[in-house]
């Protein structure tokens, strides 16, 4: 057995990402998602120019926050896949709320 053939065969085995094999069709798929261990979360970015704001409303140690991450409650790629676009809007309602509850905030946006 050549070295090549058992690079390859763990190479299969151990794929990095939860993507199907037919690309095309996964990667849309899976925007904005991941699998962690046996269930799927999604994932919302946080703009460049409001990192900064939304780590403050949401209290991070390092004061950015750059993501948003929350579980879809499923095991199931179907029902992830569903859920996906729920749950990003809910995030960016809950995101929203909180920036224009804070004081700082407050103040900019009303003065727009």
């Amino acid at each position: 057995m050549s070295h090549s053939n058992v690079t390859r065969s763990v190479s299969v085995r151990y794929r990095v990402s939860v993507t199907p094999f037919d690309t095309k069709k996964g990667a849309e798929d899976m925007r904005n998602m991941l699998k962690r261990g046996n269930s799927y979360s999604v994932r919302f970015n946080v703009p460049e120019d409001r990192r900064a704001d939304v780590g403050k409303v949401f209290g991070a140690k390092s004061g950015m926050k750059d993501e948003i991450v929350r579980t879809l409650g499923t095991r199931d790629y179907r029902e992830a896949v569903k859920g996906r676009d729920a749950a990003l809007e809910a995030i960016r309602k809950e995101v929203n709320a909180k920036l224009i509850d804070a004081p700082s905030t407050r103040d900019y946006i009303s003065s727009q």
